[in-house]
This record gives C-alpha cells, structure tokens and sequence, in this order.
C-alpha cells in the first residue's frame, strides 16, 4: 500500500505497532479461520475508540476498504482482505468491562473471546446464550455481527435475541449508540448479522441467563438421516423444547474420526445430540419424553446424567477440527506464518476441556 496512507494510518493511531505492514503480519492476516482470502495491504491494530474513529476517518478520506477482524472462525467469508483493503484487527479491544450479576447483563469490547466471557461469568452462575462450536476463537463483537447461534439456539435464541445495546463506528467516522429499547425501526436488529458491512463494533451490552440447574444429554443413532430429522420433529411435536440439538451426519462422524476418538458410532448414517435442562423435575419429565421418542426411531439410544458423561458425549462434535486445523497440522511453520499462528489457535482449543454445563459453542469475524 502507498507509503502514504501508511504514513497517514500511522500517525493516527498512537503505538509503535498499531499499524503493521511486514510480511509475516500481513499474512498472518490473509486468511480466516477456513483458508480463505488474500494479503491485505496493511493492518491496523487499534486500542480504543478513539483509535477506531481515527482508522476509519483516514480510510474514507484515501478511499481504502476497512474489513474488521478478530477470531476469523466465521464461516461467511467476512474477513476477505486484499492488497487495496486494510484489516481493522480489533482482538486488542478485549476487556470485559463490566458484569452486573443483578440485571443479568455484561458490556464488553468486541475483541472478547466468548469462551473468555464465559469463564468470567461462571462465578456468578451465569451464561452468554450463543454458543458456536467455535466460541474459543469466537469474539463477542464477531458473534454480534455474524449472528451466531449454536446447538443451543433451538431454546434460548441466537445473538439477536441476547444484545441489549451496541457502540458503533459509521464510515465517516460517526459514533452511534443502538439499543433494543430504541423508539422506531429496529436499527439493532439490522445491524446484528450485517456481517461488518455496517459499522464496526466498538462496545456491545448483553443479556445473561441463569446456568440451569440440571442437565440430562442423550444421544440417538439413526440407520437414515430421514429418521434422524423426523425424530426431532416428533420431539418437537410433543411441546417439549430441547436445550440443545446438534446433528452429525455418516461423513462427519467418519471425518472426526479420523482426528479423535469420539466414541460415535462409525456405522450410523446420522446421529443426534440433544440436551434437556431445568429443575430437577422439568429434566426429569422432558428426558423422559425425548428417551421414548428416539427409542421409537433411534437404533441405539446413549444417556448421560452427569457432567463428566455429558463432556464424553458431547467431546467429539465440540472438539470438531476445522480445515484450516487440518492445514495446520501438515504444514510447516518455517513456511506458512498463516498456518503456523492456525496451529497455535487449534492447539489451545485442544487443550480446553469442554465445559459442557456452561453449553459451549459459532462464529466470528
């Protein structure tokens, strides 16, 4: 990129590596969390706002395409860079600012980590709904604009349903402050899952919810992906609405397979995780209920009444490696600085037990 705009870029935002342009930088950046995308010109680390403000103000004013990353784990191809486009890096906005246990609400940074937030909130006994597999990687700020949802949507709704209010920055370098509450057409809605063609994301507020007490998982293994699905619209047509649902199909157990023990079986053409939660009496009547449902339909019925049996059976499909985990793995560091920082990423979601009474998991620019 002109030297410039760099220069423009640099003077802008305070800090000796706010604005980057080395090749290992550059491509570390190149690509999400799949392999997908190009070399940007430059990325630009900002630190507050005020450094967002100023970023995006010299952009408008040389005409360069701002695309915001964090956790790159989005499946949606927002994080496409290029060598006339600058990646906005906003993984240094990461503090949780505040966590209200009373109102049953956090304001966050962007740059948030969702399994990072959920670790904060454990103390209190509380939760932050979404739930992508990928919530180890997965921003907050990502989760807001992707609109990731989660095996636990089903219930408890995706992103949208749990932002309260959001800070903003408009093209020109405009703050704004949405918020659920707002008189008028649902700005907040529109901007949720605008995939970072709106605004970029600066503070966001959101919604909690109390940890149910109990939690039952069950697993059933179907001969057909047919009678998978029509079992959990037979479960749904009971009235009882499962906490969670997750499908894998013959190839995708078969694909996990090959990088873990998931104890699944390997001869089915599709299974279904489920989980039901409560009190101790709504687990027991809905359990109930979905046991005898897939015991109609199911080839083998697997049930798990604690947290440690619960981890094992949920393991294998939260612990599913990525393509770019796959990469990774076959090359070498010295080579792909891209790969390389991908490894150290697939390393640390390896080494995180799932905590599976939290209900982990999608996704993130």
């Amino acid at each position: 990129m002109d030297d410039t705009i760099v220069s423009a870029f640099t003077a802008a935002l305070q800090g000796s590596d706010t604005v980057a342009t080395d090749k290992a930088t550059l491509a570390e950046n190149s690509k999400d969390y799949w392999g997908f995308g190009q070399q940007p010109g430059l990325v630009l680390r900002p630190r507050s706002r005020d450094d967002v403000v100023a970023a995006v103000k010299i952009a408008a004013e040389h005409g360069i395409s701002l695309v915001t990353r964090a956790g790159a784990s989005n499946c949606s191809a927002g994080v496409m860079a290029g060598a006339d486009r600058a990646v906005i890096d906003l993984t240094q906005l990461n503090q949780v600012l505040d966590i209200n246990p009373t109102s049953r609400t956090a304001r966050v940074q962007p740059g948030v980590i969702n399994f990072d937030l959920q670790q904060q909130l454990a103390p209190h006994k509380l939760v932050f709904s979404p739930d992508p597999v990928s919530a180890h990687l997965a921003s907050v700020g990502g989760n807001i604009i992707e609109n990731a949802g989660g095996p636990h949507a089903l219930k408890y709704g995706v992103t949208y349903n749990h932002v309260l209010s959001v800070e903003a920055v408009l093209a020109d370098g405009t703050v704004i402050n949405l918020s659920a509450a707002d008189d008028g057409p649902d700005l907040l809605g529109i901007l949720i899952g605008s995939e970072g063609t709106l605004a970029i994301l600066t503070e966001a507020t959101v919604a909690l919810r109390p940890i149910a007490p109990v939690t039952r998982s069950l697993m059933g293994s179907f001969s057909t992906a047919r009678a998978a699905a029509e079992t959990i619209s037979a479960i749904i047509h009971t009235g009882t609405v499962p906490a969670a649902v997750e499908w894998l199909d013959r190839a995708g157990i078969n694909g996990l397979q090959q990088f873990t023990d998931t104890g699944y079986p390997t001869d089915a053409d599709a299974i279904v995780l489920i989980d039901v939660d409560g009190t101790a009496a709504e687990v027991d009547r809905d359990a109930a209920i979905v046991e005898k449902v897939l015991r109609q339909h199911a080839t083998e019925v697997r049930r798990a009444d604690d947290d440690d049996a619960r981890a094992k059976l949920w393991y294998g499909r939260l612990h599913a490696p990525t393509p770019s985990c796959t990469a990774a793995k076959a090359s070498s560091s010295a080579t792909s600085p891209f790969h390389a920082n991908t490894f150290r990423r697939c390393s640390r979601q390896s080494r995180t037990p799932p905590n599976v009474t939290r209900t982990p998991c999608c996704s993130s620019p």
